[in-house]
């Protein structure tokens, strides 16, 4: 006679423990699978915020490295979020008695801090010269400063703290006609307040149109009575034809504009001082000044 199996089944308290433990690996595999949805999300949000911001660098950068030179400098206006800049424009140029014979427009590139938005905007002139420079609120076409305002990126989070546009200057100088170098970093968050955190991109600016100043040298030769001054090694870095002004101990008075100046009458053991002041042909100016005494 074959022995009966015993058919009593589970407890109670076993059926829980095996609840439990599978409410446990349950919920651990839903964990895992909820941070692997999260993290793809987040690495979706990270490469489409990378590419937003290169695209919104290419359309800010690209446009600048063509900035012409003003008589101010390559820039009109610098700012932490804000530049101004000329380029030639879709305008066709004026008739030669009007002026603005390239057809030169101004460009301004900047940041609205409250909408997180950046403009480029644009305004067309045919007259000689540009108008008067003014900063309207960013985006603004109404008071007629500038007659274009096209959306260039979104979601920018830089601010007073975090500026798009930092300078590079010649020589330690502050002056926009010694302006040489932008270097522009955006910050992008495309997901607010959520992760994942901003992005940041930056990029260097050279900027090759810029005029550089001239360079004023001179010679001296003291013979009979007269100094003679030669300013022959003056230079102009893009090799432009340069204008002279000679003047004479401080004085405002221009007593000679040839390279060379001859000032007789000099008795032994006077001294004067001559300054020689060089102008390239966009108005750049430099000046040296010499002591020179009759021996």
């Amino acid at each position: 006679m074959s022995r009966l199996r015993e058919d009593s089944g589970f407890t109670l308290v076993e059926l829980l423990i095996s609840m439990t433990i599978m409410s446990i690996i349950l919920g651990a595999t839903l964990t895992v699978i909820e941070m692997m949805q999260r993290q793809t999300a987040d690495a979706t949000i990270r490469v489409d915020s990378r590419d937003r911001i290169r695209t919104t660098l290419d359309r800010l950068v690209k446009p600048l490295r063509n900035a012409v030179e003003t008589s101010t400098g390559t820039i009109e206006f610098n700012g932490p979020n804000d530049l101004v800049y000329e380029a030639v424009g879709t305008t066709a140029p004026a008739s030669a008695t009007a002026g603005n014979n390239a057809g030169l427009q101004r460009v301004r590139i900047c940041l609205d801090t409250t909408t997180g938005r950046i403009y480029r905007q644009t305004k067309a002139y045919t007259t000689a010269t540009p108008p008067a420079l003014a900063s309207p609120p960013c985006g603004n076409t109404v008071t007629g400063d500038y007659s274009t305002a096209d959306v260039i990126g979104t979601n920018i989070t830089n601010d007073a703290t975090k500026p798009m546009f930092t300078y590079d200057f010649a020589s330690g100088s502050t002056a926009l006609k010694d302006l040489d170098g932008i270097k522009v970093g955006l910050y992008l968050d495309a997901n607010g307040t959520k992760p994942p955190d901003e992005v940041r991109l930056t990029t260097a600016i050279s900027l090759r149109n810029v005029n550089q100043a001239p360079t004023a040298s001179f010679t001296d030769a003291e013979v009979n009575g007269h100094v003679l001054v030669n300013a022959s090694p003056s230079t102009d870095p893009e090799g432009g034809t340069l204008t002279y002004a000679w003047s004479l101990d401080g004085g405002s008075t221009v007593v000679g504009t040839d390279v060379r100046y001859d000032q007789g009458g000099v008795a032994k053991g006077v001294s004067h001082d001559f300054t020689l002041t060089v102008t390239d042909p966009s108005g750049l100016t430099n000046s040296m000044t010499r002591s020179i005494t009759m021996p």
